[in-house]
């Protein structure tokens, strides 16, 4: 849709040009613009040489939309050059073209050039704003960076900056990863004492990150029945699956119709995958009639689900027929079901069948290093025999 807008707005500027109208660097910017959103940077690029050609001046827009655009393709050198084109055109980068460039290299993964291009800002003399912050701090924590992360927030809150919502709650899920609960709480009531109000995505990140450290009621109480939202229900339903509080999951559900929010499919999901790690397979497949009953779809996640819960308890005609019943409806299984009805076979001796589910793999080009082993070692076994 985007870009069929893109393409209609170029046809415009077409026509302009065709009937002696000159396009100015507002227009040329606005068409580069669009294109690099769309993802088109071949016409985007073409339109930056139409405007070199007839030397018309660039602007920092024009600049940071390619490099944008480029950064957004994770075509790092190619957003450095243009970069470097800047400053020999001598347009003067802001502080959103050093941001752009490096929470591009953060989205690869590449932190040391992330932060080698943060010293070349500040070497520039650019300040740091709050949305450089946060995209720094993000950065970091997503790469794994959490104490240098740290050292950031400490630097902005002695520089007079204050963090904001985005950055307290990133700060708080970094540190609930890496096993730091007692941190990660502590920002939280940091947030809260510098009065922001807690929004869902801070609230669903306490409920989830305390409930994975195994203290489910403490995360129940972090739970705000006016605030919450599909996701907060989610987090805390799965919570409560993984815990076995099937009771307070039905409470919870019944919470979510009064509240004006229909169930989704993850909600079912979770109570489907605990009841079945409780071998409870009768009301599993009961909330599964009534996925299908509300209209719900399944999906991959819900049928392998269902195939772990009957292979548990070593159901294998009726795991194969819920395989057999996802691939109707045009649902493509991954290597992970592949593999645990492989495992469920083998352990009851039902070669054949493993053999079947290897070519099937094989024809669905999901072979592995694994499975060529266990295809060789399924021939030699066969020879054997025979």
């Amino acid at each position: 849709m985007k870009l069929r807008l893109v393409k209609l707005a170029l046809k415009s500027f077409n026509c302009m040009k065709r009937d002696a109208f000159s396009p100015n660097v507002v227009t040329f910017t606005c068409l580069i613009d669009g294109y690099c959103k769309a993802g088109d940077l071949e016409v985007a690029v073409s339109l930056y040489e139409d405007m070199r050609r007839v030397r018309m001046s660039l602007n920092v827009v024009t600049y940071t939309a390619l490099i944008d655009g480029f950064c957004k393709k994770g075509k790092m050198q190619r957003a450095e050059e243009m970069y470097s084109q800047m400053l020999e055109d001598r347009v003067e980068p802001n502080s959103l073209v050093y941001t752009t460039v490096i929470d591009g290299y953060f989205q690869k993964g590449d932190s040391d050039n992330a932060m080698k291009f943060l010293a070349k800002m500040l070497n520039q003399g650019m300040r740091l704003d709050l949305a450089a912050y946060g995209v720094i701090i993000s950065g970091l924590c997503s790469n794994g960076k959490l104490k240098e992360a740290t050292e950031i927030v400490e630097g902005m809150e002695k520089g007079g900056f204050v963090p904001d919502m985005m950055i307290f709650t990133t700060m708080m899920n970094a540190y609930f990863k890496s096993g730091r609960m007692k941190a990660a709480v502590n920002m939280y009531h940091k947030l809260v004492e510098r009065g922001f109000e807690p929004d869902v995505v801070a609230l669903s990140t306490m409920i989830d990150g305390i409930a994975k450290n195994g203290q489910l009621h403490e995360a129940v109480a972090y739970f705000c029945i006016e605030k919450a939202n599909d996701v907060m229900y989610t987090v805390l339903i799965d919570a409560l699956c993984k815990e076995g509080d099937f009771i307070e999951v039905e409470r919870l559900f019944s919470k979510i119709s009064e509240a004006g929010l229909v169930p989704d499919k993850f909600m079912y999901t979770s109570w489907i995958a605990g009841l079945c790690k409780q071998g409870n397979l009768v009301d599993a497949f009961k909330l599964k009639t009534k996925m299908v009953q509300e209209g719900l779809e399944l999906d991959l996640l819900t049928y392998t689900t269902l195939i772990y819960g009957l292979a548990s308890k070593g159901l294998m005609v009726e795991a194969r027929q819920v395989f057999d019943e996802m691939l109707r409806i045009g649902i493509c299984p991954d290597l992970a079901v592949f593999d645990l009805l492989i495992r469920a076979y083998e352990k009851e001796g039902n070669m054949t069948a493993v053999s079947d589910l290897l070519l099937d793999m094989h024809k669905r080009g999901l072979a592995t290093a694994v499975s060529d082993a266990d295809c060789s070692k399924q021939c030699d076994n066969e020879v054997s025999c025979s």
